[in-house]
């Protein structure tokens, strides 16, 4: 298994019930020192995840770099459009969207996702996804594209992205 940990996880059973089981495991994330958190919602929480990395991801090829996406403002721009496109595929799918942040306006979005990109946190976030799951990320950038068009959602910002995706070609991460 290839896997990112974060500081904060959330871990869930596939049928949303919270076991003896689950709970032992995030026992033992939260003794190891990581903020682990229960969730009888996993799989639509993966699913959300997963579309916000499906467009990151199509942005992400066609900037190269993870220093020319994090300069470039009209690609932030691309990102963002592209993340509320994927949004609706969940929506389409039938999940309950909670989180409304991507549908502030443009001109605070842009800025402020283009700050949180020149941090160093934005950066290791960045640069760990597609610097070691590169194969990981292009699968999710396709499954979600499919989805979408399988529930007739338009999507021309993610579906822009795919020549760059099935290029393939980043400039390498530092780390």
């Amino acid at each position: 298994m290839k896997c990112v940990l974060l500081a904060d996880m959330r871990l869930g059973e596939v049928d949303g019930r919270i076991t003896p089981r689950l709970e032992r495991i995030a026992d033992a994330f939260r003794r190891a020192g990581f903020k682990s958190k229960t969730s009888r919602q996993i799989v639509p929480w993966l699913q959300t995840h997963c579309a916000g990395v499906a467009a990151f991801t199509g942005c992400y090829y066609k900037a190269g770099s993870y220093e020319a996406l994090a300069q470039s403002s009209s690609l932030i721009r691309e990102l963002i459009l592209a993340v509320r496109e994927t949004q609706e595929v969940c929506r389409a799918g039938g999940i309950n969207m909670k989180n409304r942040s991507y549908s502030l306006p443009l001109f605070l979005l842009v800025p402020l996702t283009k700050r949180l990109f020149q941090s160093e946190m934005g950066r290791l976030g960045t640069e760990g996804h597609m610097g070691h799951a590169s194969d990981e990320v292009q699968f999710i950038y396709f499954e979600v594209l499919a989805e979408g068009e399988r529930l007739g959602v338009k999507m021309p910002y993610l579906l822009g992205f795919s020549k760059y995706v099935r290029k393939g070609v980043l400039v390498s991460p530092a780390i």
